[in-house]
């Protein structure tokens, strides 16, 4: 169903899932996706933002405290997640439409994965600077990727199934 974008042309940031462009008042309403790490991290440096640490991701996924929820922000996946475990999800599905969690951030689980600004090593191998950790899962991935443990590499290939967040650093008095 879904191809690999790198080998389409014209897909960027402003296409679907199926590299099919949105149409421009859909932008607000969808996450992006179609993006690189390094673009995702120019986009949050224009904005004077940056993308979120993996630490930083998973704080948010537990709502600060350390809740023990499966998913984020509860143990059933269909009240915060898109997966396609759910027959009426055929793709991308609009943002904050399912229940946020108890910091009233939405869509940390499923949807699309997170980029963060961490080295993806699970080995301790010594890997390419370039492939990062996203966080998350997205909504063709099994639900266990759904969880906050679960660890995706992203990097400079760009993907349907992976979008980012900016975060900012708290100022403090």
């Amino acid at each position: 169903m879904y191809r690999e974008e790198n080998k389409k042309k014209n897909v960027t940031w402003r296409c679907d899932e199926d590299g099919r462009e949105r149409a421009i008042f859909d932008y607000e309403y969808y996450p992006v996706v179609h993006v690189a790490w390094r673009d995702a991290v120019a986009y949050a440096k224009w904005i004077k933002k940056r993308l979120p640490s993996e630490a930083e991701w998973e704080y948010a996924f537990r709502e600060g405290k350390g809740a023990d929820f499966i998913y984020c922000g509860s143990n059933n996946w269909r009240k915060v997640a898109w997966n396609s475990e759910d027959y009426r999800v055929t793709g991308i599905m609009p943002i904050a439409k399912k229940q946020a969690n108890a910091l009233g951030i939405y869509d940390l689980s499923g949807n699309v994965a997170v980029m963060c600004s961490d080295l993806y090593d699970l080995t301790g191998r010594r890997r390419p600077k370039e492939i990062k950790v996203a966080k998350g899962g997205s909504f063709v991935d099994n639900l266990r990727m759904l969880n906050y443990k679960s660890r995706i590499p992203c990097g400079e290939k760009t993907s349907f199934m992976m979008g980012f967040r900016c975060v900012k650093d708290l100022k403090r008095d």
